[in-house]
């Protein structure tokens, strides 16, 4: 590999003049030629910028080339855009703009990743009148718009542009906006959106509107931010806001696992609407700018417990808390809906099963608090999260006192745990025991648990009807609890639940459900659809009408989601 010092040839106009620095760190002088005047340092050496060991150019023909004392890396991945009819169709290895860069492989046509064959070279900008490498210098103080960092005239005046690199830190190509719209969440498809129309209005007044109209030039990088990845000439500005109504039809097709696309929504209907040429840009960024500030859903919640007619304790607890929050991000406030919801029924005989109820929804509040004061929290394995926390933390809390006390006092002390987690519109179910978790919505009333008992287990395993597992004298005896035992034994079940439709959910432990059926719970719910409160006042009457055998906990939530975004 030869290396070109300054002077080797003229630079035209338009480039960048080049220095080189010596790679000495203890240096770091501008050299003119091939050794450094003040410390005799050969520039060609490669200088790792962490730990300042020297390497021979020949070690920047990796495709991702490493210090071989500290392993940092010895040059950054670039991005180089050929102008059309400068393609030189590029493979692996190949060098670009007077060697100055050697190919990785391409990402799009006249696109490459690539190495710098000289990174102890330092460009002095001479910014140019015209062509693409101006553009790029006059956005470059807007967001997400890539950074020019070379470029390089060609004979008949096209320019070969050098810029910030679609990629990681560690060489990971950023995901296109249309790989991380599925799944994603409904604040995070909001930014994104405004993002999109900021990057619109930037470009098209740049006359590169096109940039912003390619789904596959719109990337996702790992802060969130939306950005370009070059930019594209080529559209007719009368036209935007029609274009991109298209291209977003085209993307919300593919919101939902790529088949049948979204049945509804205001993005829909906005997309729509701009495909058909019935709103400008700033109309459509102001309607998308107000849905940050819609909580996605409207929550009304209520919780109570009573001792019941047999039992001189209480050892139930509960918690009811949910929060509107709207929260400072990036581009402006975001409107969130978070819940978290609990029953615990305790067990353990002389008081004691109180201390663990009470431990098990102090535990959890605190844990799951945390999570949702992420930004995001549902993103990821939401479930396999609420799941470490009630088998790690919150048995764990529980049996670590058991073991630390007297057997005698403190023996089988433990709860059950029912718990509905809410973020925005979306919602998450977890329990371990028999305390209960019910639906009720268009179609009817649902048990959404199914209780950790031997009766239970035995008609799901076949060995015994329904009517004979709830006869035998074991038939109640739970086969999960928190606390007993260590957190190895305890697997509590976790699923999601969509809060699509208006609906109501009932937690509850085993002294409501024992005493009052399935289609009385429904009804009193329905007759108080609009008073939780009520609802759950009239439950706990119920159950002390039915016997009040058992201590009576529950809560009633009611979710309205809003109008639909996506």
């Amino acid at each position: 590999m030869r290396y070109n010092f300054p002077g080797d040839s003229t630079e035209r106009q338009g480039k960048m003049a080049t220095v080189l620095i010596c790679p000495n760190p203890g240096c770091q002088s501008e050299v003119t030629g091939r050794f450094c005047s003040r410390c005799g340092a050969d520039v060609a050496m490669i200088a790792c910028s962490t730990c300042g060991q020297r390497h021979p150019p020949e070690r920047l023909e990796a495709d991702a080339p490493a210090c071989e004392a500290c392993g940092a890396p010895l040059s950054r991945q670039l991005l180089i855009v050929v102008p059309p009819g400068h393609d030189p169709g590029a493979s692996r290895g190949d060098l670009l703009a007077d060697g100055r860069y050697r190919v990785i492989g391409p990402v799009a046509a006249g696109q490459y990743l690539g190495l710098a064959t000289q990174p102890n070279a330092k460009r002095l900008v001479v910014p140019p009148a015209t062509g693409a490498a101006a553009v790029y210098l006059q956005l470059a103080r807007h967001r997400g718009i890539p950074t020019l960092l070379d470029f390089h005239a060609t004979e008949d005046g096209s320019q070969i542009l050098v810029l910030s690199p679609p990629a990681s830190s560690e060489g990971e190509l950023h995901a296109t906006l249309a790989n991380c719209w599925p799944g994603a969440s409904r604040r995070r498809r909001v930014s994104w959106l405004l993002a999109w129309l900021d990057l619109l209005v930037t470009t098209t007044e740049a006359g590169y509107a096109q940039s912003a109209l390619e789904l596959d030039n719109l990337l996702v990088a790992p802060d969130d931010s939306l950005g370009v990845r070059v930019l594209l000439r080529g559209t007719d500005d009368g036209h935007i806001p029609v274009q991109l109504g298209e291209v977003w039809q085209r993307l919300l097709g593919t919101a939902e696992n790529g088949a049948g696309g979204d049945s509804g929504g205001l993005a829909v209907d906005l997309a729509r609407r701009a495909a058909s040429g019935q709103v400008s840009l700033r109309e459509l960024r102001d309607e998308v700018a107000a849905w940050r500030h819609r909580p996605p859903v409207a929550v009304s919640h209520a919780g109570g417990t009573d001792p019941g007619l047999r039992r001189a304790n209480n050892e139930d607890t509960f918690l009811a808390w949910h929060g509107d929050i709207s929260r400072q991000g990036p581009d402006g406030f975001d409107a969130l809906s978070r819940g978290i919801f609990v029953v615990c029924d305790g067990m353990g005989g002389h008081a004691r099963g109180e201390v663990a109820s009470r431990i098990a929804v102090d535990t959890l509040q605190v844990a799951v608090r945390a999570l949702l004061d992420e930004r995001d929290p549902a993103e990821g394995d939401f479930a396999a999260r609420l799941a470490a926390i009630v088998r790690q933390d919150v048995n764990s809390a529980i049996h670590d006192l058991n073991a630390s006390e007297p057997e005698s006092t403190l023996k089988r002390m433990g709860t059950t745990l029912v718990s509905l987690v809410q973020v925005d519109d979306r919602a998450w179910r977890v329990h371990v025991g028999d305390s209960r978790l019910y639906a009720i919505s268009g179609r009817g009333i649902e048990q959404l648990t199914d209780d950790h008992n031997i009766g239970t287990r035995d008609v799901k395993r076949g060995v015994a009807t329904l009517l004979e597992a709830f006869r035998s004298p074991v038939g109640k005896h739970l086969t999960q609890a928190l606390g007993p035992k260590g957190s190895e034994y305890v697997q509590p079940d976790v699923g999601e639940l969509p809060l699509e439709e208006p609906c109501a959910f009932v937690l509850c432990s085993d002294g409501l459900s024992d005493m009052v059926p399935e289609p009385d719970i429904e009804r009193i719910v329905r007759a108080h659809w609009d008073d939780p409160a009520r609802a759950v006042a009239e439950l706990i009457r119920e159950a002390n009408a039915g016997g009040g055998l058992d201590n009576i906990s529950a809560i009633v939530v009611r979710f309205e989601p809003s109008a639909a975004l996506f």
